[in-house]
């Protein structure tokens, strides 16, 4: 594939339906381009409280979620099929009891493939918000962010070596 950036929805392979690619790719159609992708990784910090005392203490809990957000475009947005599909994908379920249980989507970075996920039955991303931006300034391009949430158990997390592909 062309493409250096994708998300698609149910399947631990990348597929050739059910994608969006981005910057050259062709699926669903060659519309869509990212501006640039944001990942946190948020530690769960647990606060016990020293009041009229010296600094709190604080506790690590471990890794508390991993949030992807993509900040992309679509050129064309009146012709493209990635405004339909992204409605279909956030008005359907977000994961299928017994093959997709943790998320039923998937993301492929080319160039930073260290946080590539693809879903199976012990982990999978939530497609959590799509926001849609028309700026006036633009016209014929519509922009985009989407915030996907990885959602894994410990099988899934894949430890030590934390390859979620």
């Amino acid at each position: 594939m062309a493409s250096n950036s994708r998300i698609w929805r149910d399947s631990n392979t990348v597929p050739v339906t059910d994608i969006v690619e981005f910057n050259s790719g062709t699926l669903p159609d060659a519309t869509g381009g990212i501006i640039q992708n944001t990942i946190t990784l948020t530690s769960a910090i647990a606060v016990n409280a020293k009041p009229k005392k010296e600094l709190d203490e604080l506790q690590d809990t471990g890794l508390s979620t991993i949030t992807f957000q993509i900040t992309g475009h679509i050129k064309n947005p009146k012709n493209s099929a990635i405004p339909n599909l992204v409605k279909v994908w956030m008005c359907q379920p977000k994961f299928v009891i017994g093959s997709f249980p943790k998320g039923r989507f998937g993301i492929q970075l080319d160039d930073f493939p260290h946080y590539n996920v693809r879903p199976n039955t012990n982990r999978g991303l939530f497609l959590v918000d799509w926001t849609w931006i028309r700026p006036a300034e633009t016209k014929g391009k519509v922009e985009f962010v989407a915030i996907l949430k990885l959602n894994a158990n410990l099988t899934g997390l894949n430890s030590p070596s934390y390859n979620w592909v």
